[in-house]
């Protein structure tokens, strides 16, 4: 069985009239309102009240009360002798127009008015505010987690500069010259021999042995050195594809500071890289003296050559793994230190 829905409780008023001849009529109150004066059109007319306006007043509901209010009548509309434009009426007030008196009987729970405030324009005031709260806690929220996105970016960029700095392609190489000092430590004090009698070579065969063994060494640092050719050609690449990462990764900061920093640090570690460039043209430079010094050395102890003998004789190296190595890694670790104290920068508060 079903229930009735309850009702909201809400009130009624009537007004009654006591004209100035004594008559007394009962008028239930018709929302919205109701108006009072002399003339015939009004729904309360009082047309033997001289003092009446011919629009006097009006009974309505507002805001959820029953009020009365003038409507700049002559003689002015009283609440309980009080002279009123506008009034709000509870059970039992009375009511002067004119000479007729009205008496406010109100039945129902009270009239509750509602407050001034909870008008349409200030509701859409206070939602216009709630909007902006809402859009003001949102933008904070999103700045929040945008900071916190930006926090990781730093700390996932100086992780990446920490690993680029960590390795040093200048000691890449420390193995190919450990390789060197264990054939130079073969070689000994051996040197070529090189003898010339009226413009003929002449070379003892102890001498020619020697120069023929010493000729194979130079072959084995040849493949040495191309080895170490390999091997910092494959890790400048790797790295090279790391630091274009690593830029990438820079791009994507929002705050000018964070962008200037990671191209500081950008630049510091493409200088580094500029110096195993430098490294690795100084080994195929090894390579070219290496394998010019062997092609003499061939030509003067092997076949003979006279000609090729002046030159073995005034041919110097110019340069060597060991030393490039050296002032490779000095740069590195300087150029290295400078993307460190960037990140510094970088990651403070």
């Amino acid at each position: 069985m079903s229930r009735r829905k309850a009702q909201p409780e809400t009130w009624s008023a009537v007004l009654e009239v006591l004209d100035p001849d004594g008559t007394r009529t009962r008028h239930p109150f018709h929302r919205p309102r109701m108006n009072v004066g002399r003339k015939e059109h009004n729904f309360i007319a009082l047309k033997l009240d001289e003092a009446v306006s011919s629009d006097h007043c009006e009974f309505l509901e507002e805001n959820g009360v029953l009020i009365v209010r003038d409507l700049r009548s002559a003689n002015g509309t009283w609440v309980n002798e009080k002279r009123i434009d506008q009034a709000r009426l509870r059970d039992g007030d009375e009511v002067r127009i004119g000479a007729t008196k009205v008496r406010v009987s109100l039945r129902g729970p009270e009239p509750r008015r509602r407050p001034r405030w909870l008008n349409s324009r200030n509701i859409w005031v206070a939602g216009a505010l709630l909007v902006l709260v809402i859009l003001s806690a949102l933008l904070a929220l999103r700045e929040r987690a945008a900071a916190r996105s930006d926090a990781r970016l730093r700390e996932r960029f100086a992780q990446q500069v920490r690993e680029l700095v960590g390795d040093d392609l200048c000691t890449s190489l420390d193995g190919p010259v450990i390789q060197l000092r264990a054939i130079d430590l073969a070689v000994g004090n051996r040197s070529i021999a090189i003898a010339l009698d009226h413009g003929d070579v002449k070379i003892a065969p102890q001498d020619r042995k020697t120069d023929i063994e010493l000729v194979a060494a130079y072959r084995q640092k040849l493949e040495v050195y191309a080895r170490a050719t390999r091997l910092l050609t494959a890790r400048e690449q790797a790295q090279r594809e790391a630091l274009e990462r690593l830029s990438r990764l820079g791009q994507r900061f929002r705050a000018d500071k964070d962008r200037k920093v990671s191209v500081w640090a950008e630049g510091l570690l493409n200088e580094r890289l500029a110096r195993c460039d430098d490294l690795l043209l100084g080994v195929k430079g090894l390579i070219a003296e290496t394998e010019r010094f062997v092609e003499l050395v061939e030509a003067v102890a092997i076949r003979g050559e006279a000609p090729s003998a002046a030159q073995l004789a005034h041919f110097r190296f110019t340069r060597d793994l060991p030393g490039l190595v050296s002032a490779c890694s000095e740069s590195s670790r300087r150029d290295g230190a400078g993307a460190l104290s960037a990140l510094s920068a970088l990651l403070e508060e």
